[in-house]
């Protein structure tokens, strides 16, 4: 445990890393579940609950130095049918393949298509891929990987890396519970391994 507290706080941007308790994971886990259940648009964080089903969830607390995603965050999807999608149209998460409607758009990215429609800050929507407006279409989380730690699989001893950022709301409560600093500067990220 000691190394991979030691291992996440020695990342840049990095200023705290800690599992979180049973209490907290059981109380973050009802939050996300309400947040779904209430958010103004459809909403599925598919990442929190594969985080929270792993073994250990650790919290990290992070400032801007800290790297970014290796992809999207947040997609806007429809889940596919028998139709054929082409492959850079597709999400698979966790089993199961869904369509892109939209997608964050990260700082460095160079990949976004000519036929995206940006949606605020950071965010386009391809409005040519809906095919079937009967079809739901809703935001969704995915878990992401981190690579820091699945590099490392071997020598810590675990599996099934997966990372997620929580909601505000969530990343709020974790502050206050653990007693972080709740400036704008700082985020929290959840990671979820299993112990081999």
């Amino acid at each position: 445990m000691n190394h991979i507290r030691s291992l996440l706080q020695n990342l840049t941007g990095v200023l705290r890393a800690e599992p979180l308790s049973d209490k907290v994971r059981q109380q973050i886990g009802d939050m996300e579940s309400d947040y779904e259940r209430t958010a103004f648009l459809p909403i599925s964080n598919l990442g929190m609950k594969t985080v929270l089903s792993r073994n250990e969830v650790w919290v990290m607390l992070k400032d801007t130095r800290f790297r970014p995603p290796p992809r999207p965050t947040v997609y806007m999807v429809e889940e596919l049918g028998d139709n054929e999608v082409p492959q850079d149209q597709v999400l698979a998460v966790e089993g199961k393949s869904y369509r892109i409607l939209g997608e964050e758009v990260l700082p460095d990215s160079s990949s976004v298509s000519d036929d995206a429609r940006p949606i605020g800050d950071g965010f386009v929507f391809y409005p040519r891929r809906r095919k079937n407006p009967k079809i739901p279409s809703y935001f969704l989380i995915p878990p992401i990987e981190f690579k820091e730690l699945e590099g490392m699989r071997e020598q810590l001893g675990i599996d099934n890396v997966v990372s997620v950022s929580p909601s505000s709301f969530t990343d709020q409560h974790i502050r206050v519970e653990l007693g972080y600093p709740l400036d704008d500067a700082y985020a929290t990220i959840l990671i979820g391994f299993d112990n081999v």
